[in-house]
């Protein structure tokens, strides 16, 4: 089944999402198994991330491969992300049921 990951890092700045990105070093392209990646400023500052994953193990993998390590070099705390089953995935071309 599908997952989705939300996480709030209230201390983290736009420029630090931003040198995340690039340190992950994926070449403005979705890792394997993520289904779709948004982020955004939070009101009260820092950043909100939203991410779906094909599977648990797929985004497992990502982070303890890509996301932890990038985060850590960078000097930022990891999230506490909440995760949620999730069984439809809509855009205007498609549906996809997980």
């Amino acid at each position: 089944m599908a997952v989705s990951f939300y996480a709030e890092f209230s201390d983290m700045s736009t420029e630090q999402s931003q040198r995340v990105l690039e340190g992950l070093d994926l070449n403005g392209k979705s890792p394997t198994g993520q289904v779709f990646h948004a982020e955004g400023p939070l009101a009260t500052g820092g950043t909100w991330v939203m991410d779906c994953w094909e599977s648990p193990d797929a985004l497992g993998s990502f982070v303890e491969q890509k996301l932890a390590p990038t985060m850590q070099r960078l000097g930022i705390k990891p999230p506490e992300p909440t995760l949620l089953p999730t069984m439809v995935f809509l855009t205007q071309d498609n549906a996809r049921l997980f």
